[in-house]
C-alpha cells in the first residue's frame, strides 16, 4: 500500500517518490515531484545545503521495516492531535477573549476528538508515544479527554453523555490560560504561595465557561469540580462522595493518570505502570473507587504487547499482566525468549524502566 509521509531527510530510502516539488526560498525547484530517490548522500547534502530539512514522499508500506503499521498509526495519531491542537488554542483563545464558541464549532471538535479515540488502534500506546509533544496545557486537555471518553466508554455512558463528558475533559484546564506563565513553566517546586495560584484555575475557568449557552451545566461543574476528590481533600470546594458531579469523578482520574505519565517542567514523566502503582497506593480513598477500580482493570490489560525496556537495560514485550499484580507484569526478553515474571520476589530488583 502507498502512503504520503512527511519525513526527516535522515530518513530517506532508495525507493522512495517525492509526492511534492521542493521549492527553496528563491523558489527555485530543485527537485521535481514524481523524482525518485536513488543517490540518497547526495540529495541528502544538497538539500541541507538550502536549509530543507523536512519534505514529502510516497512510500510502500512494507518497504522497510522501520515503517512498520505501528509507525503509521503512531504518525496519522500524531498528525490528527496535532491538527486538534491547533483547533482547541482557537477555541480556548475565543474564550479567553470573551468570545462566543458557537455550538457547532464545540460539537466538531468533540466529533474529531471521538474519532481520534475510535479507530482499530491502542489509544493508550499511541499516548503514551506521543508524550514529547510541546504546549502542555493544550496536550494536557487533549490526552484528558480521550482518556475520559475512554473511562466513558467502559462505563456504557450514552453517546450523548460521551460528547459531553470528551468536552468537559477538554474544557478543565481553560482556566490556565489566566494563570502567570512563569507559574506554570516553573522548573522547581511550587511555593505555598505559586500552588495557590495553580488552584485557582477551576474557578478561572468555571468563570470563563459559566455564561456561555454553547456548554450545559453539567459540563460547567466538571470543569469547576474535576480537582474535588471524594474524601474531602480536594479544591476549590472541598466537596466529598455524592456531592461530586460523575463526569468530574471520571475526569479526576484521566486527569491524574495523564499528568503522571507526562513530562512536567519540574520532573520526568512516569510509566505507565507506575502510574498505575501511584493510583493504588495514593489515590483509593481520594478518587472514587469504582469508577478507579475499572480503570485499573482495564488500562493494564491495555499495555498487552508492548515493548519496554527494564532497569537492566534489557528489551522485552509484556505477555502477561496478573490481576493481583498488575504493576509487575511477565515479559518475554527480546532475542532470547526468556519468559521472566516481573511479581516473582527473586526478580524484586527489575522493573520497568521505559516503554518503547
Amino acid at each position: 500500500m502507498k502512503r504520503e509521509l512527511v519525513i526527516s531527510i535522515d530518513k530517506l530510502k532508495i525507493g522512495m517518490i517525492l509526492a511534492q516539488d521542493i521549492i527553496n526560498k528563491n523558489g527555485i525547484c530543485l527537485l521535481s515531484e514524481g523524482f525518485e530517490f536513488n543517490d540518497i548522500p547526495k540529495i541528502k547534502n544538497m538539500l541541507l545545503s538550502h536549509n530543507i530539512y523536512n519534505i514529502k514522499v510516497i512510500i510502500e508500506e512494507d518497504m522497510d521495516d522501520i515503517y512498520t503499521k505501528e509507525y503509521f498509526e503512531v504518525y496519522d495519531f500524531r498528525k490528527n492531535i496535532n491538527n486538534l491542537l491547533n483547533g482547541l488554542k482557537k477555541d480556548f483563545y475565543c474564550i479567553e477573549t470573551g468570545g462566543k464558541i458557537k455550538k457547532d464549532d464545540f460539537e466538531k471538535t468533540i466529533e474529531n476528538a471521538i474519532n481520534s479515540c475510535d479507530g482499530n488502534f491502542n489509544l493508550f500506546k499511541l499516548i503514551n508515544k506521543i508524550k514529547d509533544m510541546e504546549d502542555y496545557i493544550y496536550m494536557h486537555s487533549m490526552t484528558v479527554a480521550l482518556i475520559s471518553y475512554q473511562i466513558g466508554k467502559w462505563m456504557d455512558l450514552s453517546e450523548c453523555e460521551l460528547k459531553e463528558l470528551t468536552l468537559a475533559a477538554i474544557l478543565i484546564d481553560l482556566g490556565k490560560i489566566k494563570i502567570p506563565k512563569d507559574i506554570i513553566e516553573k522548573t522547581e517546586t511550587l511555593t505555598k504561595e505559586e500552588y495557590e495560584e495553580i488552584k485557582k484555575h477551576c474557578i478561572l475557568g468555571y468563570n470563563m465557561v459559566k455564561n456561555n449557552c454553547g456548554i450545559n451545566n453539567k459540563i460547567k461543574r466538571a470543569v469547576l469540580e474535576h480537582h474535588e476528590r471524594i474524601d474531602g481533600s480536594g479544591y476549590p470546594k472541598g466537596k466529598k462522595a455524592e456531592e461530586i458531579s460523575l463526569y468530574a469523578k471520571i475526569i479526576s482520574i484521566a486527569d491524574v493518570y495523564s499528568a503522571l505519565t507526562s513530562k512536567r517542567p519540574y520532573r520526568d514523566r512516569k510509566t505507565p505502570f507506575e502510574a498505575i502503582k501511584i493510583l493504588e497506593k495514593e489515590f483509593l480513598s481520594k478518587l472514587d473507587t469504582k469508577i478507579l477500580y475499572l480503570f485499573l482493570k482495564k488500562i493494564a490489560g491495555e499495555y498487552l504487547g508492548s515493548k519496554i525496556i527494564l532497569n537492566d537495560g534489557r528489551t522485552a514485550t509484556i505477555i502477561f499482566i496478573p490481576s493481583q499484580n498488575i504493576c509487575r507484569p511477565l515479559v518475554e526478553i527480546e532475542g532470547t525468549g526468556e519468559i521472566i515474571d516481573l511479581s516473582n520476589n527473586q526478580n524484586s530488583k527489575l522493573y520497568i524502566k521505559e516503554f518503547i
